[in-house]
């Protein structure tokens, strides 16, 4: 029988092959006669050098004759016979072989080799106890791109007490640290051939190990990179399925990452290792910011497959997420808590119950669909259901997670609501509540609970008309009851601004208060609030609008709002507001209209100095710029000011204020401007606090 094998690949690294030859059999025999021979494995040719004849026969006994296959300086020498009788032995002989040629065969369990190996291998009694002797010597061997070093391993079948003894060892000659040659790897052992159950039992002594090397077997759980292991383990029970058990210290263990919060420490502390089973003892977690968490827990295994997590961590101000949208499509972001953390089950399957409280620089995002922009401010964020992105899919999903989260949020956390994720419509607020959070392993969302807010903010956008910021009133609160796309708002918010009254008195020229009714200049500002509330439902709000004169005298209010009596004008008067800066004449007074181009130019320039204060608040992080311009109009002077705050003494001590020039155009005076607040917590919990 004549036959032809070939194979090809259209990788980068040519991985081929030709081989033709022929086949004979006879009665008592099969002789396999090799013609052609070429081998590429990782751009390297191999070629058939010697006997080309193999043969087999009636008694199971394969027979080679000096077969030699050879690359420039690489041999591969295969002499002897694969036989039922022990003591027939076979031969292979390795000279510079280079390891990355096994890398087609072993990438799919997740090994990368490199360096070379030279010796020599026996193997007897293939057919019943498999017995062998070495004496193989490795040059710069690297693991998954951990460096191991050079080594030997050597092994020798006593015939008389029908077992091979095993030692060998790996140290250091890689570069900068040749001057560490101490063995960092040594083991010693025996293997049983005729015991099946319990044939190994070898001692394994590592000395500052890399961690990295260990990567395959925590695939998809940790990420480990820097750092390495010192102690001792013993390997007992068959080669499919060894018993492990021993003790391992980590030191110097950095960046080392869990995956699924994408989150990245230095650790610290002991590994306990059963059959079966990986116990963390007392290990100590440090981020980036120097906070720290204690974890106690177990990684259950089947040799090492269908692995099971049972760990317990409980931490202080500790970053416990640090995921973008594309990691995870359900929930994102940074999480800084102090709290514990349960984190159990299969590693398809996991469930994590948590029970926290935010701390400072909390920034959890909760996408309700697909987001087009993450920004780095926020607690909880929501983007608006777009039909377009329904079949878009993150790298990570929540498949197969539970989470059952039990969070008290604090004002150290961030709540950032986006409404129009391209208009920029959003609400940014701190406040207090305890909210509960639900993912099953389907994939579901509810959230529960009342967050109360305590200070905030709402950039209300109409449009690219207006774009106006508006303060949140202390009280205004969200509630979730089931779905996150359901939630219940009550939300009151001011835009504060000064302003001319006089438009609701044209017929005083000078002083409005010359009949004793208004109390004021006609040219004089006051302060005014345009309040916006929205309420019911958080996906679609309800919007009502009012007018607050908070310093002005009860006349003059009263003959304010007595304009302001109807909802036509009271709408009419919000948007002149927010257009304009000013009011304008009632229409119980005049039929005049919006000035459509002093309109654009007020917004144009409100909207220029929100894009400059977000262009400022990058610069740093540790105060707040913000500048603000008002153009001058028939009865507004022309206004610029540059705000500043800050938080001193670990957030106790809070300033903020603001300076500025009133110009007046016509009269071509100015007039310095400002104020300052200054807030002091007499108590660790900012419940009794000074403020001036």
């Amino acid at each position: 029988s004549d036959f032809l094998l070939t194979w090809d690949n259209n990788s980068q690294r040519k991985n081929s092959g030709e081989i033709d030859g022929k086949l004979l059999f006879t009665k008592s025999s099969l002789d396999l006669d090799l013609g052609k021979f070429l081998i590429y494995a990782e751009d390297s040719l191999w070629q058939m050098t010697g006997n080309d004849e193999i043969t087999m026969d009636s008694s199971s006994t394969v027979n080679f004759h000096d077969l030699i296959f050879a690359n420039n300086n690489q041999l591969v020498k295969i002499e002897g016979k694969i036989s039922k009788n022990p003591k027939e032995q076979l031969l292979i002989n390795f000279q510079n072989f280079k390891l990355n040629q096994l890398n087609p065969l072993v990438k799919r369990d997740g090994v990368d080799l490199q360096g070379s190996l030279t010796g020599t291998a026996n193997f007897a009694d293939l057919y019943s106890q498999f017995v062998f002797t070495t004496a193989l010597e490795f040059k710069k061997l690297v693991v998954n791109s951990t460096p191991i070093g050079a080594g030997e391993i050597n092994s020798f079948f006593d015939k008389n007490k029908n077992l091979v003894s095993l030692n060998g060892f790996f140290k250091r000659d890689f570069g900068k640290i040749t001057e560490s040659m101490y063995n960092n790897i040594r083991f010693d052992g025996y293997y049983y051939p005729s015991v099946k159950d319990t044939s190994i039992d070898i001692d394994l002594h590592l000395y500052q190990f890399a961690v990295s090397a260990i990567q395959p077997l925590v695939k998809d759980i940790f990420t480990l990179d820097k750092g390495t292991v010192t102690g001792n383990i013993n390997i007992k029970g068959n080669l499919s399925k060894p018993a492990i058990s021993g003790m391992l210290e980590l030191e110097d263990v950095t960046n080392f990452k869990v995956d699924y919060t994408n989150t990245v420490y230095d650790a610290k502390g002991k590994i306990k290792l059963y059959p079966g089973q990986i116990e963390f003892q007392n290990i100590i977690l440090t981020d980036a910011y120097r906070n720290t968490a204690t974890i106690w827990g177990d990684i259950f295994h089947d040799n090492f497959l269908n692995m099971k997590l049972d760990f317990d961590i409980n931490t202080t101000k500790f970053m416990a997420l640090n995921t973008t949208a594309l990691q995870n499509s359900t929930f994102y972001g940074k999480a800084f808590c102090t709290g514990n953390i349960g984190l159990y089950g299969p590693v398809n399957a996991l469930t994590f119950d948590i029970n926290a409280k935010t701390d400072k620089g909390t920034q959890f995002i909760v996408p309700l669909a697909g987001p087009g922009e993450v920004s780095e401010n926020g607690y909880i964020r929501f983007v608006k259901i777009d039909s377009a992105n329904k079949n878009n899919t993150a790298k990570n999903d929540a498949s197969g997670i539970k989470l059952n989260l039990n969070l008290e949020a604090t004002p150290d956390a961030e709540v950032q609501i986006i409404l129009d994720d391209k208009g920029g419509d959003a609400i940014k607020a701190r406040g207090r509540g305890n909210i509960s959070m639900n993912i099953n392993t389907n994939g579901n969302f509810d959230m529960y609970g009342i967050y109360t807010i305590t200070e905030g903010s709402y950039l209300f956008t109409l449009q690219n008309v207006i774009n106006k910021k508006f303060d949140i009133d202390e009280g205004s609160s969200i509630r979730w009851s089931g779905s996150p796309y359901d939630a219940d708002i009550n939300i009151a918010a001011s835009y504060k601004q000064r302003t001319s009254l006089a438009p609701f008195f044209p017929e005083q020229t000078n002083d409005a208060g010359a009949s004793g009714s208004s109390g004021g200049s006609g040219s004089k500002r006051y302060p005014v609030s345009c309040k916006l509330y929205l309420k019911n439902k958080l996906m679609n709000p309800d919007i009502t609008f009012g007018v607050e004169l908070p310093t002005v005298s009860e006349v003059i209010r009263s003959q304010v709002m007595g304009y302001i009596n109807n909802e036509q004008e009271l709408n009419r008067q919000v948007f002149s507001l927010l257009l304009l800066g000013s009011f304008v004449t009632p229409l119980q007074l005049t039929s005049t209209g919006i000035n459509a181009g002093n309109a654009a130019t007020s917004n144009a320039t409100e909207m220029l100095s929100n894009q400059l204060n977000g262009m400022l608040s990058k610069f740093t992080k540790a105060f707040n710029l913000g500048f603000n311009y008002r153009p001058s109009s028939a009865l507004s002077n022309e206004e610029i000011d540059v705000a500043l705050s800050t938080q001193l003494f670990n957030d106790k001590l809070t300033i903020d204020g603001n300076i500025g020039v009133n110009n007046n155009v016509q009269q071509k005076t100015s007039t310095l401007i400002g104020d300052l607040n200054v807030d002091y917590k007499l108590t660790k919990e900012g419940k009794v606090h000074v403020k001036a």
